[in-house]
């Protein structure tokens, strides 16, 4: 928390100064503290500023330069705080940007199911399997697993 407090001011500080690349730097530095935070404690708000903070910066420097991971971490965020219709959009435009990532297939196929969508979850699950290498991917051949003893 006292590192959150510090990046905080740093970030005003940048942003006073005008210091552009420095305000980016720490804005990313600020999302990944509150995200580890929002997942350690369970805190829906802190959760809430990591996914402002993560959206800032796609709004300012646009999606396609910002790196699968982090994009993730947006889409799991708006399923941590029960957004389900934010992370599905989040999903599909990761799977859009990056289709060779598992992550995205199995991410958004795990929410699915859970919230009952067992036939879009498993549309997901086949897309993924054609287009990214899943092989490697413990969430993606879990949801597989679970899909096929479901359908048993």
């Amino acid at each position: 928390e006292q590192a959150v407090r510090i990046l905080e001011h740093a970030q005003g500080i940048a942003s006073d100064v005008g210091d552009r690349e420095t305000f980016r730097s720490v804005r990313q530095q600020l999302a990944q503290m509150y995200y580890a935070c929002a997942l350690q404690k369970q805190d829906s708000i802190m959760m809430k500023r990591a996914m402002q903070n993560y959206e800032a910066l796609i709004q300012e420097e646009g999606i396609e330069r910002q790196d699968c991971q982090m994009l993730l971490k947006l889409a799991y965020g708006c399923r941590v705080i029960e957004d389900f219709e934010r992370a599905a959009q989040w999903y599909e435009k990761i799977i859009e940007l990056y289709p060779e990532e598992a992550a995205g297939y199995s991410g958004y196929g795990w929410m699915l199911l859970l919230n009952g969508s067992v036939e879009r979850a498993e549309e997901i699950c086949h897309a993924g399997e054609a287009a990214a290498d899943v092989e490697g991917d413990i969430n993606f051949l879990r949801l597989k697993e679970r899909l096929e003893v479901m359908n048993e």
